[in-house]
């Protein structure tokens, strides 16, 4: 009769590393993917919001500008 450490654990760890491990570096593939889009559609969002805030701002009146410029003054006194 053989012991346990000279058949069934290098089979048991062929097993595992082809079934598992194959199976881990394919979830890991997708997250990284999932990753990249996410991070893709945050810089698009970005640029919109950047976009669409610099047009309000410049559809404004000025004097909240004004304002800022006033307390940037006040504070260099």
């Amino acid at each position: 009769m053989t012991s346990l450490g000279d058949h069934h654990i290098p089979h048991l760890c062929n097993l595992l590393e082809s079934h598992c491990l194959d199976e881990e570096v394919e979830h890991m593939k997708k997250m990284s993917n999932h990753l990249t889009d996410l991070d893709r559609d945050l810089r698009k969002l970005h640029k919109v919001l950047l976009v669409t805030l610099k047009s309000d701002w410049e559809a404004t009146d000025y004097s909240f500008h004004y304002l800022l410029i006033a307390l940037k003054h006040t504070n260099n006194s």
